[in-house]
C-alpha cells in the first residue's frame, strides 16, 4: 500500500474510532490500528465482515483463484520527467469502455477489466518506466492524452 493512502485510511479510521466513542486520541486509534492489522486482528475481521455478507472468503485466502484479463498492456513513458497530468476523465472512459463500468444501467461490469496506476501526479519519472497498466479482456489501445509529463530541467 502507498505511503498516502495508508495516512488516508489511518486518519479516516481514527476517526471513525473516536466518533464511536471508543478513542478520544487520533494518534492512539492510529496505533490501535496498526497494532490489529500487524498481529491479524483487522484481516480476520474483514474475513467474518465477508462471510456474513456471504462472500467466499476462500477467494481471499487464494487470490490465484480469481480470473486473470486476457491482454495485460503497460503504458511506457516516452521520455524522463515528471507527472503533470493523469487526466482521471479519461482513463475512466477509456477503461470503462473496456467493460470496467457501466454505460447503461442494463451493462455487465468484466471483474477481470481494470487499472493499477504505477505513477501519481507529481512523480518522477524515467523514460521506459510504467505510468499505469491496463487489465482487459479486450485488446487495447493505449488512450491518446492520457498523460502529461514535464520535462525536468
Amino acid at each position: 500500500m502507498s505511503e498516502d493512502l495508508k495516512q488516508v485510511v489511518l486518519d479516516l479510521g481514527a476517526n471513525m474510532i473516536k466518533l464511536a466513542g471508543l478513542g478520544d486520541n487520533t494518534e492512539e486509534n492510529k496505533k490501535k490500528m496498526l497494532e490489529n492489522i500487524a498481529n491479524g486482528k483487522a484481516y480476520q475481521k474483514f474475513l467474518q465482515m465477508v462471510e456474513r455478507q456471504g462472500g467466499d472468503t476462500s477467494y481471499l485466502e487464494d487470490t490465484n483463484k480469481f480470473g486473470k484479463a486476457r491482454y495485460i498492456e503497460p503504458m511506457i513513458s516516452e521520455k524522463t520527467g515528471i507527472v503533470k497530468e493523469l487526466p482521471a476523465d479519461i482513463i475512466a472512459k477509456y477503461v470503462c469502455n473496456l467493460g470496467a463500468g457501466r454505460v447503461r444501467k442494463e451493462d455487465a461490469i468484466d471483474m477481470q477489466v481494470g487499472i493499477i496506476l504505477n505513477k501519481k501526479v507529481g512523480d518522477k519519472i524515467k523514460k521506459g518506466e510504467t505510468i499505469l497498466t491496463i487489465y482487459s479482456n479486450k485488446p487495447i489501445e493505449m488512450p491518446v492524452g492520457a498523460v502529461l509529463i514535464d520535462d525536468i530541467k
